[in-house]
C-alpha cells in the first residue's frame, strides 16, 4: 500500500502543475502530453456448483493504481509508457488466513481519442507478482494484455475524468517452474482516472 500511496501523491503533484499550462491550448493534438493516474477496483465471489449444490469457494478484493505518461504522435493519437501497482486479498472458505498478492508491471500503451470523447485503449505490460500464504511464498513473472474503452468528461482543454471499462489477459508463471505451467487470468473491471494534457 505505500507503493500505492507514492504514487498517488506523485500523479496529483504532476496534475496541478500541469493545470498552468499556456491559453489557446488544444488537448488533443500532435505534440501535446498527457499524464494521467487510474484508480481500478476489482471484487469478485467465487462459487461452484456440485450435484446441485452451490458452494462458496472464495473472495477476492483487488485495487491497482496506473500512472502513465504519454504523447501526442498525431491529432487524437497518443503513445506512451504504464507503470501498474496492484494488491489483492483473497480469503478461500475452509482455509486459515488469507492469500495476499502484490504486483508491479510496466509496458507500453497506444490511445486512440474520438471527437466526441469517447477513447479506445491497449496496454501490453510485464512484470512480476508475489503471492503469500500460509504455505509459502511464490513469485512469479507476468505479461498482461489490456483493452479499455472509456470516456474523457474534459473541465477545460487540460483536465479530463475518464470512467472506462477494461478487459485483462493476464499469465503469470511461477518463477523456476519447467516447462509451460503457468495462470491464466481473465478480467473484467471498472477504473476511473484523472488526465492532464499539456
Amino acid at each position: 500500500m505505500t507503493h500505492l500511496k507514492t504514487i498517488l501523491t506523485l500523479v496529483i503533484t504532476t496534475l496541478a502543475f500541469s493545470s498552468y499550462a499556456q491559453d489557446g491550448f488544444t488537448a488533443k493534438t500532435k505534440g501535446n502530453f498527457l499524464a494521467n493516474g487510474t484508480i481500478g477496483i476489482i471484487s469478485t465471489n467465487e462459487k461452484a456448483k456440485f450435484d446441485g449444490n452451490t458452494i462458496d469457494v472464495g473472495s477476492t478484493f483487488q485495487i491497482t493504481a496506473s500512472p502513465k505518461a504519454g504523447y501526442f504522435i498525431t491529432d487524437n493519437i497518443i503513445a506512451g509508457l504504464e507503470l501498474e501497482v496492484s494488491t489483492s486479498t483473497t480469503k478461500v472458505e475452509g482455509m486459515d488466513g488469507k492469500i495476499i498478492s502484490d504486483g508491479l508491471a510496466v509496458g507500453p500503451f497506444a490511445r486512440y481519442m474520438f471527437d466526441n470523447g469517447l477513447f479506445a485503449e491497449a496496454t501490453v505490460g510485464f512484470g512480476s507478482n508475489k503471492t503469500s500464504s500460509i504455505i509459502g511464498d511464490i513469485e512469479s513473472t507476468v505479461f498482461a494484455v489490456r483493452g479499455t474503452a472509456g470516456y474523457a468528461f474534459f473541465f477545460g482543454e487540460h483536465v479530463s475524468v475518464e470512467p472506462a471499462i477494461n478487459y485483462t489477459n493476464q499469465s503469470q508463471k511461477p518463477k523456476g517452474s519447467s516447462g509451460d505451467a503457468k495462470t491464466i487470468l481473465n478480467t473484467i473491471f471498472f477504473s476511473i482516472g484523472l488526465t492532464a494534457y499539456f
